[in-house]
């Protein structure tokens, strides 16, 4: 996984820099697109990824906690 490819050090500070971005597209009511990144463009889509299906999880869970 890309995890272990990439070290934890790296990859938390890729999640941030990706969750950070993703923010302030929303909140400039941009797209939400997934980043190029030129040093590691697999890894940086893996991790958008990531945080698109978390944010998914987030709202399932929003909806599901409105309907109870």
């Amino acid at each position: 996984m890309f995890l272990r490819r990439l070290g934890s050090e790296v990859f938390q500070k890729l999640y941030e820099n990706l969750k950070e971005a993703r923010r302030q597209r929303r909140d400039a009511g941009g797209e939400d697109e997934a980043v190029n990144l030129q040093d590691q463009p697999d890894e940086g889509f893996q991790v958008d990824q990531l945080l698109f299906y978390e944010e998914e999880l987030l709202i399932t869970h929003l909806i599901i906690l409105m309907v109870i």
